[in-house]
C-alpha cells in the first residue's frame, strides 16, 4: 500500500507492507522507518529503505513495515514540524488500526541519517501514541553542540542548512566567540540533551570515517545512555563512510544487534 495520506500535505504520506497472513486476528508489530537525505527532499524518500536491506530486515521479522514522508526544508519545515508529521503519522495508525491490521501496544522505530536523528529526537523527546519499544539509527546526528560535528559542518559549508532545520541565524563567527551561547533550539534539537532514566533501548551504527555527521556523535550518546543506565549498543563500521557500505561484518553484527533488541524489548510480552 503507497502514498497513503496521514495528513494534507503533500509530503505527508506513508507506505505500508505488511506481512503474510496478516489479519483482523493476526495484527502485525510496527516497524516505523523515518528515512534519511539531509532533512531535504532533494535527498531523501520514503522508497529509500528499500534497496538498503532494511524493508528486508523488517519483512524477516514478520514486522508491518511502515516507511514516511515528511515536510522538510524546503517546506519552510524546522525540526518542530517534523516531530509534528511524525506524531501525526504515529497517530493515524492507531486511528486507523483495524483498516491496517497493526497492533498498538508497542512498536519499533528506526531511522537512518536525518531519519536517524529525527526518529532518536522524537522518541527521546515526545510522547508517542503508540509505545515505542526501542529504537535503531544509523549516523543520526545526535549533538549539534559537538565540536567536531561543528568542524564537519563548517568543512560542508552546512550551517546555512543546520540554520533553517533549527529556526536560527547563527553563523560560524559567532560559534568561535568563547562567550557565545547558543540557541536553545540547538539543545532542543540534538538528541543527547533529552536522554533520561525513561529513555528507551537504543540501537546505534555510525561510520568511523564518516565525513558529515562525526563519529563523535555517536560516542557522545553513547556515553549518556551508558551514563543513565539505558540498555543500548554502539556498532562501529571501522572503514565506513556514511553510506556504511565498507563494513559487511559489522552490518551482520547491527543486524544481529537488532533482533536480539527486538526479541528483548519489542517481542517480550513482559515489557
Amino acid at each position: 500500500m503507497e502514498n497513503i495520506p496521514y495528513g494534507d500535505h503533500i509530503r505527508q504520506t506513508m507506505d505500508i507492507s505488511l506481512p503474510p497472513d496478516t489479519g483482523q486476528e493476526n495484527r502485525a508489530t510496527i516497524a516505523f522507518c523515518v528515512h534519511g537525505g539531509g532533512w531535504s527532499i532533494e535527498n531523501g524518500d520514503k522508497k529509500d529503505f528499500e534497496g538498503d536491506g532494511t524493508k528486508q530486515i523488517v519483512n524477516a521479522n514478520n514486522l508491518a513495515y511502515v516507511s514516511i514522508n515528511y515536510r522538510v526544508v524546503e517546506d519552510g519545515a524546522t525540526y518542530k514540524e517534523m516531530l509534528d508529521d511524525i506524531h501525526a503519522a504515529i497517530t493515524y495508525l492507531k486511528n486507523n488500526s483495524n483498516t491496517y491490521h497493526v497492533k498498538t501496544d508497542k512498536m519499533f522505530v528506526l531511522g537512518r541519517s536525518a531519519g536517524g536523528h529525527l526518529g532518536l529526537l522524537y522518541t527521546y523527546s515526545r510522547s508517542s501514541p503508540i509505545k515505542i519499544a526501542c529504537i535503531a539509527s544509523m549516523t543520526g546526528p545526535t549533538d549539534f553542540l559537538d565540536p567536531d560535528q561543528i568542524a564537519l559542518n563548517r568543512t560542508n559549508n552546512a550551517f546555512h542548512f543546520i540554520n533553517k532545520l533549527l529556526g536560527t541565524e547563527t553563523t560560524m563567527l559567532q560559534i568561535e566567540n568563547p562567550e557565545f551561547l547558543f540557541p536553545v533550539s540547538w539543545y532542543d534539537a540534538s538528541p543527547v540533551y533529552h536522554v533520561n532514566k525513561n529513555t528507551v533501548p537504543t540501537v546505534l551504527a555510525y561510520g568511523a570515517k564518516d565525513d558529515l555527521v562525526s563519529y563523535n556523535n555517536a560516542v557522545r550518546l553513547n556515553n549518556i545512555l551508558r551514563e543513565y543506565g539505558i540498555p543500548h549498543s554502539l556498532v562501529a563500521f571501522s572503514n565506513s563512510g556514511h553510506e556504511m557500505d565498507k563494513d559487511p561484518e559489522q552490518f551482520q553484527q547491527y543486524c544481529a544487534t537488532v533482533l536480539q533488541f527486538l526479541n528483548d524489548y519489542l517481542f517480550n510480552d513482559n515489557n
